[in-house]
């Protein structure tokens, strides 16, 4: 049975208006999440360098994602060599901006030209010794990846290494997914209309 005039009008319009209002709802509705991952990086077999605790947040505001890493380095087996660097993997050549520490470190930039390399603060004449606690950070537009990365806090042949969470895949705009959905929902009266045929 087929509706006439302003009865149908009203009947395929109801679809638009709960779509929008739904994909509206959930866009607009998105926290501000936090992640925490707490990891030990391993010193060495045959080196000189002990563990690190790596305390790890993540935390987003909008669509910025920001990086924040405690580091705190304690002697193991008589191991206490100073550390001189503390780099997280960038595989992906993913963006940042915004690298920062406490540990007089010069601070990481990201750079085009070598996109692949690993956000890495160096010593540059300063280092990490056994009981001090030190902070990094940065932030990028891409979100944690679901799987943990590769981390390294090194001393010439001396090293401490393991995993902790890093850069991912971007993720769109709420507004982008608003405006994707919106125009996907101007299909379902065509959709609704077929099914009534």
């Amino acid at each position: 049975m087929f509706l006439e005039g302003d009865e149908m009008k009203i009947k395929f319009r109801l679809p638009h208006v709960i779509t929008a209002a739904i994909v509206a709802a959930m866009a607009l509705s998105i926290p501000a999440s936090a992640l925490t991952v707490d990891t030990t990086l391993y010193g060495n077999v045959g080196g000189d360098v002990g563990n690190v605790d790596v305390h790890a947040v993540v935390t987003r505001t909008g669509n910025i994602y920001d990086y924040n890493y405690t580091i705190s380095y304690y002697a193991v087996g008589g191991k206490s060599a100073a550390i001189h660097s503390f780099s997280i993997s960038n595989d992906g050549g993913t963006s940042y901006f915004g690298a920062a520490n406490n540990a007089g470190f010069s601070n990481s930039v990201y750079s085009e030209s070598n996109a692949l390399a690993a956000i890495e603060w160096l010593g540059n004449g300063n280092a990490i010794t056994v009981g001090q606690t030190k902070t990094f950070s940065y932030q990028s537009e891409y979100m944690p990846m679901d799987l943990l990365v590769y981390t390294c806090a090194a001393d010439g042949g001396g090293y401490a290494d393991g995993e902790t969470v890093g850069m991912g895949a971007m993720i769109p705009e709420p507004s982008s997914i608003l405006a994707l959905a919106l125009g996907l929902s101007g299909f379902a009266p065509f959709v609704i209309r077929r099914k009534k045929q």
